[in-house]
């Protein structure tokens, strides 16, 4: 059976709202708990790590809808980028920050799915 182009539509758009969603979380949480007086590189070892932490209640709770596989490799990549962007802004209010964690974390999205597409898109079961 053959998937229905609306299903994949639909996936697709919760690939999307997923990665905001956990862009913006790592990023607010990196921000909230690494101090600002760290330097670069202990900040971006921290941030990752706290926007790994971050993601993974969200993961959990939204990988009962579409599955962990989906959305495991997304929440990873996005958690550590978010977080460590996180850390290292420099905005005082959290909205900049979570606005900056939901811009990556649907650019990673728009890479992991052209990656898809080139590999040759997703799997046609006959």
């Amino acid at each position: 059976m053959a998937p229905v182009r609306e299903h994949a539509i639909a996936i697709r758009v919760f690939d999307y709202v997923c990665a905001g969603t956990f862009g913006g979380a790592a990023a607010v949480a990196a921000w909230c708990v690494v101090p600002s007086a760290l330097s670069i590189v202990p900040a971006m070892l921290l941030g990752m790590m706290v926007g790994i932490v971050a993601v993974l209640p969200l993961l959990l709770l939204l990988a009962s809808i579409l599955g962990g596989f989906e959305l495991i490799v997304l929440s990873m990549q996005v958690g550590m980028f978010a977080g460590m962007t996180g850390a290292m802004s420099g905005f005082a209010d959290w909205l900049g920050v979570a606005r900056d964690g939901v811009i990556i974390g649907l650019l990673i999205q728009v890479l992991l799915h052209a990656v898809d597409w080139w590999m040759g898109g997703e799997v046609q079961h006959d």
